[in-house]
């Protein structure tokens, strides 16, 4: 009996070329050449669908190339249009394509948004490909003002940190590269705060002085670097107690009027200094030894 037969592959994946090849033979196994034949498929038991119409070649084959757009089991149906010759058919599985490789998508860099000079910050950062992930073993250049100054490797989660120091002040552009993903973070440096440290006298004038009278106190601040204190706030103490303040000068000096206490008896004061923060130094605070008052 004449015969047609179709052959498609065991299996492909969606949207992917396939040949689907076959030939015609007589009812003593030759080729019949010329001969038409109708292809059709069909997903799982749905409706038939055209594919082609193709002829056979000199030696009775015939091949078409084709695609299936679903996953599922498609089966092939060859019809020759020679009649009384059944059809065959021939069945291939369709998959989903793999997920394509990852890439490197994106990259982040954190860094604070200011730092004093000369001081060590952390640069952090992630890489992540076209699906969120982290990606380790990705190499991430730095960049300072444009300049590159390291190479880091990202972890198991894509994440990189670095230590790095900035020795003079200025805005500056940190930029971390990954493939061809950029990121920029910019970062002020800041002048370094410099602590000093303070000493100050004090002087009673009397010594003794009739309960409600009147007594000078004075004396100097000064700063540990030998440079000028500028004007700032003294306080002056008696036996904790803030009884009245000044203001020294410039260089430190400073003078008050201040009342006795109306109580005979011996009276322990101190001056005191509570710091203060300038430009680009902080003055530590400091107090002065007891100077007794005696009042009679």
């Amino acid at each position: 009996m004449a015969s047609v037969a179709v052959n498609v592959p065991g299996s492909a994946e969606v949207g992917q070329l396939f040949t689907v090849s076959g030939s015609v033979r007589d009812d003593i196994g030759q080729p019949i050449p010329g001969t038409t034949v109708y292809l059709e498929k069909r997903l799982g038991s749905g409706s038939w669908q055209d594919v082609a119409r193709v002829t056979c070649d000199g030696l009775g084959n015939y091949s078409r190339s084709d695609s299936c757009g679903s996953v599922g089991i498609w089966t092939y149906r060859a019809q020759a249009e020679v009649v009384g010759i059944p059809s065959d058919t021939d069945t291939i599985s369709i998959t989903e394509p793999p997920p394509p490789p990852p890439v490197i998508n994106s990259v982040t860099i954190s860094a604070p948004t200011s730092q004093v000079e000369d001081s060590s910050f952390i640069i952090t950062g992630t890489v992540r490909d076209q699906y969120g992930s982290g990606m380790g073993g990705v190499s991430v250049n730095l960049y300072q003002n444009g300049g590159h100054f390291t190479t880091v490797t990202t972890n198991s989660s894509g994440n990189y940190s670095r230590s790095h120091t900035i020795f003079s002040p200025g805005v500056y552009e940190l930029a971390a590269n990954a493939g061809t993903k950029w990121a920029y973070r910019d970062i002020t440096i800041n002048e370094k705060t410099v602590s000093v440290g303070t000493s100050i006298t004090l002087s009673l004038s009397p010594s003794t002085v009739e309960p409600s009278g009147v007594f000078t106190w004075s004396g100097k601040l000064s700063r540990n670097d030998g440079m000028s204190p500028g004007v700032q706030t003294i306080m002056l103490l008696i036996n904790g107690i803030v009884p009245d303040s000044t203001a020294c000068d410039n260089n430190g000096n400073f003078s008050a009027v201040e009342g006795a206490p109306a109580s005979d008896g011996y009276y322990d004061y101190r001056s005191y200094f509570g710091g203060a923060t300038l430009a680009l130094e902080i003055l530590e605070a400091s107090m002065s030894p007891e100077i007794r008052l005696r009042g009679e």
